[in-house]
């Protein structure tokens, strides 16, 4: 018979098995030996005495497992219960098939405010370096369509390129091989590749002029 989690509450979600589960069996959340004694999380017991916290934490060690799916997986107890409680909100699922363990509905997990600073923290950070990669990028591009805009403007001043005179068929418009004008281009970027935007601009005014 299936149990209903809307029935149960975070004190009675889990189960404690009559028997111990097999002495391979481990914790679905810290991985050691269900048998074994849990790990101690944090403080929780630093305001006992010596013998109070031996006390609880054998108590915390048992093996448990959560009533709505049965005897499919094992846990510590202090295990499974960090696992519920030490968020912002108290979440009532399975860490491992995610089901409902108890309550009416899924409760999500909302990130603490140390995982919320750090998230905006990253955030700045990555949003920073896509700012410098797209300046640099910027300027990579902007620097080459000054080199390119003078070249065209250098190749237009020497071979004055203009449409071919409309006498003239398309057949006998013979341009020069790609290598040759690659060679003129690469001639033509030369003097002004590593110089500034203004000291194009101002050659090219010149040009212009002349």
């Amino acid at each position: 018979m299936s149990i209903s989690p809307a029935t149960l509450t975070l004190d009675t979600a889990l189960a404690f098995p009559s028997l111990p589960p097999s002495s391979t069996e481990t914790c679905s959340i810290c991985q050691e030996l269900v048998s074994a004694p849990a790990p101690s999380y944090g403080t929780r017991y630093a305001d006992c005495t010596p013998a109070e916290a031996t006390a609880h934490h054998a108590t915390e060690s048992k093996a448990a497992m959560i009533k709505v799916c049965g005897p499919k997986h094992f846990f510590h107890t202090v295990c499974i219960m960090s696992w519920w409680t030490s968020g912002v909100d108290v979440i009532n699922t399975c860490p491992l098939d995610r089901c409902v363990a108890f309550g009416a509905e899924r409760v999500e997990q909302r990130p603490t405010e140390n995982e919320e600073e750090y998230e905006e923290e990253y955030l700045e950070e990555d949003d920073e370096e896509v700012e410098r990669e797209l300046l640099a990028e910027f300027e990579e591009g902007f620097e080459r369509d000054v080199q390119l805009s003078a070249a065209g403007r250098q190749l237009a001043y020497e071979f004055s390129l203009e449409y071919p005179n409309p006498e003239v068929t398309a057949n006998a418009f013979q341009p020069a091989p790609i290598s040759v004008l690659l060679a003129r281009a690469r001639q033509a970027v030369a003097p002004f590749v590593g110089r500034s935007p203004s000291e194009t601009d101002a050659e090219g005014e010149t040009d212009d002029e002349a």
